[in-house]
């Protein structure tokens, strides 16, 4: 239990640490680096509040997917370095303040309200699976499909012209 509690804490300042350097970085390579690492750890943390379903498809969809297509169209962009990133703007030093202002009252309600003392049931994901894989599978495979066609096109249309 005590390790779960140790857990749940070193990945939440994980998690808080990702979303301050996506509102702070200068860069967005170092903005999609800080959202890979906040979807990471708000999946292990579903996984160690006994959601262990949501923690898996957060880790998969979101870390897995999403933070990665955004990493690709970053890298196609060619963006430079931007030279001094380290300086704090005003908007950096407010962004910063509103996330405090926030943490402190995610954690007055944290330590002052009354959660219920049954813990949720996990959802079946052998069910889900069977659905998704079943009756469904036709929906599925052209939901993949139309992504990676959209990959391609992304490719496709960012890519540098060869001068012949």
């Amino acid at each position: 239990m005590i390790l779960k509690i140790i857990l749940f804490w070193l990945f939440a300042l994980a998690s808080l640490w990702g979303a301050v350097s996506v509102v702070v970085a200068k860069h967005p390579l170092r903005a999609a680096l800080g959202l890979l690492l906040n979807f990471f750890s708000m999946g292990v943390i579903y996984i160690l509040l006994n959601a262990s379903f949501l923690g898996i498809a957060q880790i998969i969809v979101y870390a897995g997917g999403i933070a990665v297509f955004i990493l690709m169209a970053i890298s196609l962009l060619g963006l430079n370095w931007i030279p001094g990133d380290r300086d704090l703007s005003a908007r950096g030093f407010f962004s910063i303040l509103i996330t405090l202002a926030a943490l402190f009252g995610l954690l007055g309600v944290l330590f002052f309200a009354r959660f219920p003392s049954n813990p949720v049931s996990d959802v079946n994901a052998a069910a889900l699976g069977q659905a998704l894989l079943g009756p469904m599978l036709l929906a599925f495979e052209v939901a993949s499909v139309l992504l990676v066609i959209g990959m391609v096109a992304a490719v496709a249309l960012t890519r540098k012209r060869r001068e012949e």
